[in-house]
């Protein structure tokens, strides 16, 4: 049997989805692998999206992921024990993420160590890192980010976190955040200022 149907990765899934609510981060369903389909799928019956996405009927544009995302450890429980969902982080809520590519992760890490701003992060089989940090009101529509590559999440985006597959790939903890709560973040307007001196 393909892992990603596996109850071994159903209980991975629910587990680490418990951690998160645990830990004060809500969490959203995600369209989950079919390796059989080999897209996303999930169970809303007018879904026509083959890529990640939440799984939790239409959103309107601009609308308040908050809204959609699950809290609770009864809730949390009752939709991982239904479908095996990719565990999406609705940011901007809690905590906001800086992905950037590969090339400048490889700059970025060691700088952010020296600087003592390391909170938990992914890695996305796309060769692309989840930073996360604490929230701010930086302007994300600055040219600087979409020329390097570099992709601000705050409110209305969420990213898709370990251990679920993208595309049919495991995201992975780079750094895992800690066995017990709370997960101190980084403040992102440092971990942005330390990010254009790394890679500028």
């Amino acid at each position: 049997m393909h892992w990603a149907r596996s109850n071994r990765y159903r209980r991975e899934l629910l587990s680490t989805a418990r951690r998160c609510v645990a830990a004060g981060w809500p969490v959203l369903p995600g369209a989950w692998w079919s390796p059989i389909k080999r897209r996303h799928v999930c169970d809303i019956p007018t879904c026509l999206a083959a890529g990640p996405h939440p799984s939790v009927g239409p959103i309107p544009q601009d609308t308040d992921l908050a809204v959609y995302a699950l809290c609770h450890e009864e809730a949390v429980v009752d939709a991982w024990s239904r479908h095996p969902y990719s565990i999406l982080i609705p940011t901007g809520i809690v905590c906001d993420v800086v992905e950037v590519p590969d090339s400048a992760a490889a700059r970025l890490l060691p700088a952010l160590r020296r600087a003592h701003l390391v909170g938990p992060i992914a890695r996305h089989q796309s060769q692309r890192f989840i930073f996360t940090t604490t929230g701010s009101r930086l302007d994300v529509t600055d040219p600087w980010f979409g020329h390097n590559r570099v992709v601000p999440h705050g409110r209305g985006s969420w990213v898709t976190m370990p251990p679920s597959l993208l595309d049919g790939r495991r995201v992975e903890w780079l750094i895992p955040p800690p066995p017990r709560p709370p997960w101190r973040l980084p403040d992102r307007d440092g971990v942005l200022e330390v990010l254009t001196a790394a890679v500028s």
